[in-house]
């Protein structure tokens, strides 16, 4: 084991970093509603309550059950076929939000949905209830979607999905929750899109949205968090320190082997630098 010596270029104290609203990421610490910050708003009817930022986070709702109020990252390029996984990542808490079962094509209807379509014509949906969270894959008319989790959405909780090798994984808090195989193309929706908020005209949702961010896997992301910080950085030094990839007090998988060389070395740590100055996963 050796101990991570720090270049003198890029000590903690003086690496700069810079939080970065982009059009895949929207991140209410900001002080804007995601209408300033590249994603455009959908809402019917036009008298809903107006959503607002209090203490970093996005107060919606309540929502209307027969209405809407989401927004939609338009230009976003969502690929589920990438070498690289499309991956989401969400921190909310419900105060309410309703569920209701879709008989005729077997999806569920909450009052909070993430909804994804990647250009390829597969959907993903995220819906959040009071009391669960469903993850639908596959949406033609008899496909079987899995079932609904029960949940205690009241608190804050890290909602992440991974997309790719036709299989989606949910992970809430960095539990596997639910795997399932993507569904087939459907040639009659908008591509490359993701929707977030009340998303659905049978259903109503009263929500806080701390942060949200979609696009290619951020690898230095190394807690599932969104970010790349001092929580990610503690990780990657325990790693450095062991060196080894197959030593048995690595974590599985490598994941600080960014190079894929079987060590965690010098290399790896110039990768971890870059996402590290810039904070939010690229």
């Amino acid at each position: 084991m050796k101990p991570i010596l720090l270049p003198a270029f890029c000590l903690l104290a003086f690496c700069p970093r810079l939080a970065l609203a982009a059009p895949s990421i929207y991140d209410p610490s900001l002080g804007t509603l995601p209408d300033a910050q590249g994603f455009i708003r959908q809402q019917n009817p036009i008298g809903q309550i107006e959503p607002t930022i209090v203490d970093g986070t996005l107060r919606q709702g309540l929502t209307f059950f027969d209405g809407i109020q989401c927004w939609n990252g338009v230009g976003s390029v969502v690929d589920f076929n990438g070498a690289v996984p499309f991956e989401l990542i969400a921190r909310l808490k419900v105060q309410t939000s309703t569920f209701i079962s879709d008989i005729g094509d077997q999806t569920h209807r909450y009052g909070y949905y993430i909804w994804m379509s990647a250009g390829d014509g597969r959907r993903l949906a995220l819906g959040i209830s009071s009391f669960s969270v469903a993850f639908d894959t596959q949406f033609k008319l008899g496909d079987t979607n899995p079932a609904p989790v029960g949940l205690d959405t009241s608190s804050f909780r890290t909602y992440r999905v991974l997309a790719g090798d036709g299989r989606a994984k949910l992970f809430v808090d960095g539990i596997l929750k639910i795997d399932a195989p993507l569904g087939p193309p459907d040639v009659d929706i908008a591509r490359n899109e993701v929707f977030f908020g009340d998303y659905t005209f049978a259903g109503q949702s009263q929500t806080e949205l701390a942060f949200i961010r979609f696009g290619p896997r951020c690898p230095c992301d190394l807690n599932g968090d969104g970010l790349v910080d001092d929580s990610d950085f503690t990780i990657f030094v325990r790693a450095y320190d062991t060196l080894d990839c197959t030593d048995s007090t690595m974590p599985a998988g490598c994941p600080s082997d960014f190079n894929g060389d079987a060590v965690v070395d010098d290399t790896d740590f110039q990768v971890f630098v870059l996402a590290y100055n810039e904070l939010v996963c690229p």
